[in-house]
């Protein structure tokens, strides 16, 4: 019986001193077009999904893309 309680008390205390950390992520594949989002600036959704995406992923509300080095000159070009 002690045993029992003794687990029982270490549960709850294991599980009232942790804080929850939630977050999201999934990958953002080559060839696949990318969520957007409508506060993005106009232009962003065609330059995210430029076709030298490599790879790409999100965790919560942070992007990160990797482009093929040729495609980032193309990228600086679309920019100016």
């Amino acid at each position: 019986m002690m045993k029992t309680i003794v687990s029982f008390a270490f549960t709850l205390i294991s599980l009232g001193s942790s804080a929850p950390a939630f977050s999201w992520a999934a990958e953002h594949p080559a060839g696949r077009p990318a969520g957007w989002s409508p506060n993005w600036p106009v232009g962003l959704r065609e330059l995210m999904n430029s076709p030298g995406r490599v790879y790409g992923y999100f965790i919560s509300a942070n992007d990160f893309l990797f482009y093929s080095g040729e495609s980032l000159l193309a990228l600086g070009e679309r920019m100016r």
